[in-house]
């Protein structure tokens, strides 16, 4: 019984609840779904750090704008990873560097050890940020590739709009 041009591996939809370019698209929406919360939930975190932490104001607003700059250069080398390492591990790595970064700054105890955790957090959301809508869109269909790369980017704000609401950051 041949299946095509792999004949000797069954194809590994056949044995999962959801075929394997399913799973991706949905792991990679969740990603960044979680990637929009860590921007949005630091509006309302930053003021309970700094009584913790003892930060100024201006290393409060450094922590803060870390991120961005972090994910500046996590963009700008996102695509090169993903042309070295491949765009399925690529997708992985966001994941990784965002609960490193977050169990960093959950155990900070101090302005520094802050700093490197909100600066792995930035590099996952730059990474991210470039990679998800890339990946979906190469797993769609031709004909929803344009609806299924545009789900990461409203996932991405639809986290950061629930971040905003949450008791945290207010």
């Amino acid at each position: 019984m041949a299946l095509g041009p792999r004949a000797s591996h069954p194809r590994p939809t056949q044995y999962c609840i959801f075929p394997r370019s399913h799973t991706h698209r949905i792991s990679t929406h969740v990603d960044a779904y979680n990637t929009g919360y860590s921007y949005g939930i630091i509006s309302g975190c930053i003021p309970l750090m700094a009584a913790d932490l003892n930060l100024s104001t201006v290393e409060g607003e450094t922590v803060t704008s870390l991120n961005c700059f972090a994910a500046a250069i996590g963009a700008a080398i996102g695509s090169y990873l993903a042309d070295s390492m491949g765009r399925r591990m690529t997708t992985l790595l966001p994941g990784v560097l965002m609960a490193v970064g977050s169990l960093i700054m959950a155990g900070a105890t101090d302005f520094n050890v802050l700093i490197i955790g909100r600066a792995m957090t930035g590099l996952a959301v730059g990474i991210g940020l470039c990679v998800y809508p890339v990946y979906v869109a190469e797993l769609a269909p031709v004909n929803l590739r344009g609806k299924a790369g545009s789900y990461s980017e409203l996932f991405w704000v639809s986290a950061r709009n629930c971040a905003r609401g949450t008791p945290a950051a207010h």
